[in-house]
């Protein structure tokens, strides 16, 4: 039995310290990037406040 996704998702850039966009969990479009990493509450929320595209 697979684990649940987690709710949240933080696409990075090439680089690996920018954050290009945030998904929820189970985005397909994240599970292809394959530059997506689970994320907490509080840095989604941090990303936003930056400005980071949904």
């Amino acid at each position: 039995m697979r684990p649940a996704p987690p709710d949240w998702l933080l696409q990075h850039g090439l680089n690996r310290r920018n954050v290009d966009a945030v998904h929820v969990g189970d985005c397909w479009a994240a599970a292809k990037s394959g530059r997506c990493r689970p994320a907490s509450r509080e840095q989604v929320v941090e990303a936003l406040r930056r400005g980071v595209p949904t």
